[in-house]
């Protein structure tokens, strides 16, 4: 994926195990996340983005 006005986008796919999700940094462009792992993860979804509007 690409932004016209900055380039290609970081974009991570959480997924795996709760432990190798727990180590995974959320200071991505995109983040893409089945529903039943962002519902197991709400939590940590709410503290990172709980500024930012969630699609």
């Amino acid at each position: 994926m690409r932004d016209k006005e900055t380039g290609p986008l970081d974009v991570l796919i959480y997924r795996g195990t709760p432990a190798k999700r727990k180590s995974m940094r959320l200071d991505h462009d995109i983040t893409v996340v089945g529903m039943q792992i962002f519902k197991k993860d709400y939590d940590r979804f709410y503290e990172e983005y709980k500024d930012e509007k969630l699609v």
